[in-house]
């Protein structure tokens, strides 16, 4: 969800301004906000990993406005003004490579420990380590190759994948009857 409106933001909202629709003082408001919702669609893949060890097996459910998640709006906001201040992308290419080196490891952890159980882990670990090369590629192209397109088009052919595993996995879970429950009831 957040990965889709950082997008929104970025490619709709920042074509208007490109058309001349919107008014181009708003372009930084703009990268503020995809940088924002970027971090956070990281947070959450990093907490859907470790969500159940958080939340723990007591009935809680999980939400995107709970005490806990508090913490990664928190960070996500400090490292977006950071980056403001200093005028730099840097802290967002470190903070996602860090992200998902961490969701690499732990969703590693999880296939190994659950691979057989979870058809799903697997499209995660696949996906996860897409993720940090698509940000590891991202990060050497705005630092030594100053935004090369034709680079740029591999982290977008990688981004691309990535959604797709996560639709492929997302959709061949959903479709199994019994997993989905409804009122009580599995469909």
């Amino acid at each position: 969800m957040f990965f889709s409106i950082a997008f929104i933001i970025r490619y709709i909202i920042g074509g208007f301004i490109n058309f001349g629709i919107i008014d181009a003082d708003y372009s930084m408001l703009i990268i503020l906000l995809f940088e924002f919702f970027l971090l956070m669609g990281g947070f959450f893949l990093l907490y859907s990993l470790l969500w159940k060890k958080i939340e723990g097996t007591r009935g809680s459910y999980s939400s995107i406005l709970n005490l806990r998640v508090i913490i990664f709006y928190i960070i996500a906001l400090i490292i977006t003004i950071l980056g403001y201040l200093w005028n730099s992308y840097y802290f967002l290419f470190i903070s996602l490579i860090i992200i998902f080196i961490l969701a690499a490891v732990i969703s590693a952890v999880n296939y190994y420990r659950n691979g057989k159980k979870g058809s799903f882990l697997k499209f995660y670990f696949i996906a996860m380590i897409l993720g940090l090369i698509a940000w590891i590629i991202n990060a050497v192209t705005a630092a030594f190759l100053n935004w090369e397109r034709s680079a740029l088009v591999y982290v977008y052919s990688i981004n691309i994948i990535i959604f797709l595993l996560f639709l492929y996995g997302i959709i061949k879970i959903t479709r199994k009857p019994g997993k989905i429950i409804h009122n009580g009831k599995k469909i």
